[in-house]
């Protein structure tokens, strides 16, 4: 499979718009196979791995059409006109090439986060069997380079241990922090006992300016 990032970033995928299905089927469904009745997809990669990897395969982009895109000096940026869509792209970019990489874990990426986390809550409240095995919950959808989230509209998800271990793991110059806001781990926070979000390199992610 080609795994083209710029080319994921084309794609413009408001929840349930035809860029959205077009998407997934030629990034995710080769991968993951079919989505669940929620429309995510779960992928098992080793027997009972312990973490749980995670995006989300909607977006904020407000137009339908095919999205224009440029590179410069190693950034890529939109054309001004709507978001870029690195929320949660390099998150399923990330996904796809560890998956390739053949790193154990359980590989999730959700529908519906923009509109609330509707995937993800779903998902918990079925409880599939990986969820007993797994304890810690890492999303790929955090802005910037330095933090690993230990709590989400103020509430503690992950411990500062945790937090500081996968720190040190990473060796990024990343540091726990406790200013995130929300995203689909945070569903998982009654469940799984360590709940967390790291910086995955994009920038202004809800708005027209400049992105990573």
């Amino acid at each position: 499979m080609n795994i083209n990032y710029y080319d994921m970033l084309t794609y413009r995928r408001k929840e349930g718009s035809k860029g959205q299905k077009v998407f997934n089927r030629k990034y995710l469904q080769p991968v993951f196979g079919k989505p669940d009745a929620h429309g995510n997809y779960t992928l098992i990669v080793g027997k009972k791995p312990r973490v749980a990897f995670m995006a989300h395969h909607d977006t904020v982009h407000k137009k339908l059409n095919k999205a224009d895109i440029y590179v410069d000096n190693g950034a890529v940026y939109s054309d001004g006109t709507d978001v870029l869509g690195a929320d949660c792209t390099t998150g399923i970019y990330l996904i796809l090439r560890m998956i390739e990489a053949g790193v154990p874990g359980v590989y999730v990426v959700h529908a519906g986060e923009e509109m609330g986390c509707i995937g993800s809550s779903a998902l918990v409240e079925d409880h599939p069997d990986w969820i007993d095995h797994v304890d810690f919950a890492i999303s790929f959808d955090r802005k910037g380079y330095s933090e690993v989230i230990t709590h989400q509209c103020g509430i503690r998800t992950c411990s500062d241990e945790f937090a500081e271990s996968l720190a040190g793991i990473l060796d990024l110059n990343m540091e726990p922090s406790d200013q995130g806001v929300y995203t689909d781990s945070n569903e998982y926070r009654g469940v799984i006992a360590e709940c967390t979000n790291i910086s995955v390199g994009y920038f202004h992610q809800h708005t027209i300016k400049v992105v990573s």
